[in-house]
């Protein structure tokens, strides 16, 4: 994962949460380490070892910002928890 990549798309998206498109978060969470699984027609769900699955519809308008709002939080936690985990094995 290039950590500073996704910081940047963060700070893009929660600039303008109600108009992200669905391949710009499904951009940013694969670059997060989040793999799709088709969850239907217009659904894609995004699993990680350990998360939630988070699904994400695929509708012609985006996504609604809620659902923005959902994917930017939990990818900043993971990275937060990255970041600790990471600092604890350099002690």
């Amino acid at each position: 994962m290039d950590i500073a990549k996704v910081r940047r798309s963060l700070v893009k998206l929660r600039a303008r949460k109600a108009n992200v498109r669905f391949r710009e978060l499904k951009a940013l969470l694969k670059a997060a380490g989040w793999v799709e699984r088709t969850g239907g027609r217009h659904q894609s769900v995004f699993v990680k070892p350990g998360r939630r699955p988070i699904p994400i519809p695929d509708h012609p308008k985006g996504p609604k910002v809620f659902f923005v709002e959902a994917v930017l939080e939990q990818i900043e936690l993971d990275m937060a928890m990255e970041e600790e985990r990471s600092a604890d094995n350099n002690r």
